[in-house]
């Protein structure tokens, strides 16, 4: 079986492709947008800027499966977000919709706009800046489309060098770095973020199942003082937080997860494993 993956070069994509290589009979091919990360024969240049770029590769490789993990994140106008976000998952679906693949598509619970408490698939759709508003058009492409799909809603994913974009990432940066991180505000509103290795072990069941639907997905639900009380146990066990105070109200962002995907790594359990890629130096 062919797996075709855009984005396999970033954060999640390259965990994705470590656990993906482990399995037998399938054949993993990878799409760059940096000619320079092309190493082997199942590496191929793509820019999702691009629809003939994007054309050309599905149509030589002709890809059993398809994982889209492509997706340009900025919350400024940016003239390349609705072209990666919104129109390449409408070339990518109308491919697989034509052809009876299946179609795996990175989503993000800012389809519903941030100003909620929770997600689900009840939560109304009410995209409250421009990434969210591509990332939207993007679903309503693929589900327009009539293509076998999964379309994954996540919330912010952590891990070692993880996105500068979601602030935990930046405070496990630091910590890794000997650098005590800076807890601002009282700290008690609830993230359940998700470990990428838990987000891509969620693409892999899939590939395995097949299981079409919308899923929203998250990990252990946790107040901001509660991380940063476990990165401190765990990097600075003899030192209390530090603070900051903070005018900006934070309120409570819960992503609740399909019953399928109830499964994921406590977040003291994963920054251990964090821990260990640093000194393994393995992303």
């Amino acid at each position: 079986m062919k797996i075709l993956i855009f984005g396999s070069s970033g954060f999640l994509g390259k965990k994705l492709v470590r656990l993906l290589s482990k399995k037998k009979n399938l054949i993993i091919f990878r799409a760059l947008r940096n000619k320079k990360n092309i190493d082997n024969k199942n590496s191929f240049f793509c820019d999702l800027k691009n629809n003939i770029s994007i054309k050309n590769v599905l149509n030589n490789l002709f890809p059993d499966i398809i994982v889209n993990l492509g997706s340009e994140v900025s919350f400024k106008k940016n003239n390349n977000m609705f072209s990666v976000n919104a129109v390449a998952p409408k070339i990518i679906a109308n491919y697989c919709s034509l052809n009876y693949k299946y179609y795996i598509h990175a989503s993000s619970i800012a389809v519903n706009g941030f100003g909620n408490k929770f997600y689900s698939n009840k939560t109304a759709y009410n995209p409250d800046t421009l990434y969210g508003k591509s990332k939207l058009i993007g679903d309503f492409n693929i589900i327009k489309s009539g293509c076998f799909y999964s379309l994954l809603r996540f919330p912010g994913i952590y891990g070692f060098k993880g996105p500068d974009h979601l602030g935990i990432n930046v405070s496990i940066k630091n910590a890794l770095n000997n650098k005590k991180p800076v807890l601002l505000g009282s700290g008690s509103a609830k993230r359940n973020y998700i470990f990428v290795e838990d987000a891509a072990k969620v693409i892999v069941n899939l590939i395995k199942k097949k299981t079409k639907g919308i899923f929203y997905l998250g990990g252990e639900t946790i107040t901001f003082e509660k991380m940063f009380n476990d990165i401190y146990n765990l990097w600075f066990p003899n030192f209390k937080i530090m603070k900051k105070q903070s005018k900006k109200k934070i309120h409570d962002q819960i992503s609740i997860a399909s019953k399928q995907f109830h499964n994921c790594t406590s977040f003291y359990d994963s920054l251990k494993k964090i821990n260990k890629d640093k000194l393994k130096n393995v992303q």
